[in-house]
């Protein structure tokens, strides 16, 4: 697969399926196809990732509230596409085609593994101070923002 960057102009809306029928929807902002990786950046709300983290989606095996920045905040999260699936897909384009085409493998849940999720916080409303609050996973490559 070519080393690309696929940086969408408009956040695209995007839903991924659970092992048990949930719906989970992700905003995605980029795909990333370099080195031989798919790394998927997109940002869900609080109750979405509760969901998530309840059920174990994207190969999660969290202690219950890992991440608390709080309800009004939105988790950014990067997803690795499992290496048996990049596989299968000769080039970038092809792979963000079926990403926002009709529902398919890369659309469950367990096709992806958390690299990271973060939530920007604010800390001083007064200044606009904030602070970005989460954690990277083992799958996290070298590129995870």
């Amino acid at each position: 697969m070519e080393l690309a960057n696929y940086t969408l102009d408009e956040p695209a809306t995007i839903e991924m399926r659970t092992l048990i029928g949930q719906t989970l929807e992700l905003t995605v902002a980029a795909i990333d196809t370099r080195l031989d990786r798919v790394e998927l950046s997109a940002t869900m709300t609080f109750d979405t990732w509760r969901v998530a983290e309840s059920i174990g989606a994207f190969h999660l095996d969290l202690d219950p509230n890992d991440l608390d920045g709080g309800g009004e905040h939105d988790v950014e999260v990067v997803l690795v596409l499992r290496d048996v699936l990049v596989g299968l897909f000769d080039d970038g384009q092809g792979l963000v085609d079926v990403v926002f085409g009709e529902p398919d493998v890369l659309h469950q849940t367990e096709a992806w593994l958390l690299g990271s999720a973060m939530q920007v916080v604010e800390i001083d409303d007064a200044t606009g101070t904030s602070a970005s609050i989460g954690f990277r996973t083992m799958w996290a490559g070298s590129f995870v923002d």
